[in-house]
């Protein structure tokens, strides 16, 4: 039998230490992932909160939900992903939509959006290669 899953969505609305606190509570009430809303309009920032619920959890997926590549740039977005990744290996992803909310908060429009996604997603998965090819050529 197929076992379903649950994930939750929750708002950065509360200071990020407990936010942090909130979701190691939803693991430790057997959910199986836990999405913060990506919008600046919130006061805090959705990737802070999500390194700081990797600290506090050791089996929840965690992602943003959903992120803008007209907010954050195609680039930033791979590299947020890449960094969470290296803090929580294999429990993170990023999930990228048109942001209509956090477009029109910060004076833009969603149009365009897919042409982002598609950058965001090839700058995602070069990234690490991008990184240890460049820390390969560093001078000791």
């Amino acid at each position: 039998m197929t076992r379903i899953r649950v994930d939750l969505r929750v708002p950065v609305g509360r200071p990020l230490p407990d936010l942090a606190a909130f979701i190691a509570r939803c693991e430790e009430a057997g959910f199986d992932g836990v999405g913060i809303h990506d919008h600046p309009s919130s006061g805090r920032d959705a990737y802070l909160a999500l390194a700081l619920a990797c600290r506090a959890t050791q089996r929840l997926r965690l992602f943003p939900a959903t992120s803008s590549p007209l907010v954050r740039h195609p680039l930033v977005l791979a590299s947020l992903a890449h960094s969470l990744d290296e803090i929580a290996p294999g429990r993170t992803c990023l999930t990228v939509a048109p942001g209509f909310i956090s477009t029109r908060s910060i004076g833009s429009h969603a149009h365009g959006w897919l042409s982002c996604a598609k950058r965001s997603a090839i700058s995602a998965n070069s990234l690490p290669e991008k990184a240890s090819s460049s820390a390969q050529r560093r001078p000791a």
